[in-house]
């Protein structure tokens, strides 16, 4: 075996990244068939939830707030949409 030193990382590690990147890389993976503002809910509540485990109202609230801020600042304020998916159509947002 290695000496301690040599490691790459510490035991448990790939476990902590692995606990941030695969929910990172699922969101990626959602903006197309969700859109960016539905993914992004639902990622920000994961992580509020499970990773910052904040209570459930505190997790929604930050869901809901964010996005909605990302909304005003993107589509409204600068004029640069992102992407929409079939939710946001069948609102009539897009």
């Amino acid at each position: 075996l290695t000496p301690l030193a040599a490691r790459f990382a510490e035991p448990g590690a790939a476990r902590r990244v692995l606990a941030l990147f695969l929910p990172t890389a699922i969101f990626g993976a959602a903006i197309v068939p969700l859109g960016a503002y539905l993914a992004m809910l639902f990622y920000l509540l994961w992580m509020g939830r499970f990773a910052a485990r904040l209570s459930w109202p505190r997790a929604v609230l930050l869901a809901v707030l964010v996005p909605a801020a990302f909304w005003g600042l993107f589509e409204t304020w600068l004029q640069v949409p992102l992407a929409k998916g079939p939710i946001e159509e069948a609102l009539g947002i897009w």
